[in-house]
């Protein structure tokens, strides 16, 4: 961390006896640069000011509220670094505390805020489950694949609020069993007076791994998805919540 600092001593008189006085003291030629403003680490800034007063003229001394400035912007300097040092390390306690927690999902099964499905192309059921805020007289849902086209319709009728569990074969709504990839299904529900009613989308998985990769934990799901930790909404033992 660098401040930028200027110091000026009065003029100095060490030359040698018999002599002419010596040029004054200038402390930030020591760093390299004759002209005020220049960014040094703390350490150097405390050598010159040392210095400075080490070698400033006793008749002629520098300007006591320089100096006290000076001495000021140290000590703003150590306290930043303190903090800063403090900030690091609680930032480094908690993404320990979080990376574990993250470990500790895999082998378990989650349910989690998101919207796609991956299907392996054997035909398997696959479980949907969504939320709805409130009763509704309508729902339902359209699945897409990967290049956005609509594939399967599902009309469920009425449902009441809460959490709903559909059971979904894995074809077109033409009966084909529909090919491994990953696809999105939107979830769309209106009430008696055919006004539209919040629906929470949700899906399962199983959790393989936690990945590193894009500087954050991220859970590995088994169908290729990668979740972090503010979608997931449950945890299970394997198999539980099947």
């Amino acid at each position: 961390m660098s401040i930028p600092v200027s110091m000026s001593g009065g003029s100095s008189s060490t030359g040698s006896s018999g002599g002419a006085p010596a040029s004054p003291f200038d402390p930030m030629a020591m760093a390299g640069g004759g002209a005020g403003g220049q960014l040094m680490e703390k350490d150097s800034f405390m050598k010159l000011l040392v210095t400075q007063l080490s070698n400033q003229d006793p008749m002629s001394p520098s300007d006591p509220t320089q100096f006290v400035s000076q001495l000021a912007q140290f000590t703003s300097l150590e306290q930043l670094v303190s903090v800063n040092e403090g900030l690091n390390v609680i930032a480094m306690t908690e993404a320990a505390a979080t990376s574990a927690q993250m470990v500790s999902y895999v082998g378990k099964d989650v349910v989690v805020a998101d919207d796609k499905l991956y299907l392996d192309g054997s035909g398997a059921d696959q479980d949907l489950a969504f939320e709805l805020d409130s009763n509704a007289s309508e729902v339902t849902v359209t699945i897409t694949d990967e290049k956005g086209d609509v594939v399967r319709t599902l009309d469920l009728g009425s449902e009441s609020a809460g959490q709903v569990n559909v059971s979904f074969d894995g074809r077109d709504d033409d009966g084909d069993v529909l090919p491994q990839g990953t696809y999105t299904y939107e979830v769309t529900a209106t009430d008696a007076d055919g006004e539209p009613v919040g629906v929470n989308q949700m899906s399962r998985g199983h959790v393989t791994s936690v990945v590193f990769e894009n500087g954050y934990p991220e859970l590995m799901l088994s169908d290729g998805r990668r979740m972090p930790l503010g979608q997931v909404l449950q945890v299970t033992e394997a198999g539980a919540g099947s």
